[in-house]
């Protein structure tokens, strides 16, 4: 049952990311409708490519990351480009999720942003540089106090949502597919299923946990775009206003509080992902 918890909280944890915040404003001018048709699209391809890369790791007998993988299939020219593509695209993601993680830390404490960009570089690669167990232990409290806050959001803002979002006539064509680029990256956790196969050794449960890991993080965005769009006459391309504008200002703590757990946990995930690429490939 550890085991379970921490694969499932360590997959939940990369998963649910700075994405999150851009879901409500992309919903909100598509419509709704039409967005959870993509949302459920885009979680069923993404449970598959998971599962395929699952599929992957569990065939072969040495440990690798992805451009590993690549290289035992495709041959060394194809890893190189993979190379320079995904080494590019975690330095970047990480880049961004430094920026990000230091502006919710330093609304957080109300310290400098240089101060707190210094903070939140120095504990996340203190623990990449430990490793997944003490990584593991971050994501099962992070993903559970993530969950907890979207669903206390969602319960708390019940009585008072509106379902008109839920009309036809909010569905805007021209703006139809503005979810699809956030969805995809919101929902997308290739990175961490090469962890979730090292915390957990039957190959039943690392399937189990990769679906529920997908479909979870889908459900809790949904929460959240509901209470959003539900509570809210105009929703604002970052969702701190609205929040603030339905629960009042101590809301605010809240959603700095739950902007570092998110980021920080993707953080972590993608940065030991990068450690064990250079270790093993």
């Amino acid at each position: 049952m550890k085991q379970l918890l921490l694969g499932l909280s360590t997959l939940i944890g990369m998963i649910i990311g700075g994405g999150i915040f851009a879901l409500p404003y992309t919903f909100f001018k598509a419509g709704f409708l039409p967005s959870v048709f993509l949302l459920i699209l885009i979680t069923f391809s993404l449970c598959l490519l998971h599962l395929f890369y699952l599929e992957i790791i569990q065939k072969e007998e040495k440990p690798h990351r992805f451009v590993g993988y690549i290289e035992e299939t495709l041959g060394k020219k194809f890893k190189i480009l993979a190379s320079i593509f995904l080494l590019g695209s975690f330095w970047i993601s990480l880049l961004i999720y430094l920026i990000l993680g230091a502006n919710f830390l330093s609304a957080l404490l109300k310290i400098d942003f240089h101060l707190a960009f210094f903070i939140f570089f120095f504990l996340g690669n203190l623990l990449i540089w430990l490793g997944l167990k003490e990584i593991s232990l971050v994501q099962l409290f992070g993903s559970f106090f993530l969950a907890f806050i979207l669903l206390f959001l969602f319960f708390n803002a019940l009585p008072k949502i509106d379902f008109s979002f839920l009309s036809f006539k909010k569905i805007s064509f021209s703006s139809l597919f503005l979810p699809y680029g956030a969805l995809l990256f919101s929902l997308y956790g290739r990175a961490a299923i090469p962890e979730v196969t090292s915390l957990i050794s039957s190959a039943k449960k690392q399937k189990l946990v990769v679906i529920l890991g997908t479909i979870l993080p889908a459900i809790l965005y949904l929460c959240f775009i509901i209470t959003i769009l539900g509570t809210s006459k105009e929703v604002f391309p970052f969702p701190e206003k609205n929040l603030s504008q339905v629960f009042g200002e101590k809301t605010l703590f809240l959603f700095n509080l739950f902007g570092f757990f998110s980021i920080f946990t993707s953080y972590l995930v993608i940065g030991l992902n990068l450690k064990e690429t250079f270790v093993l490939d």
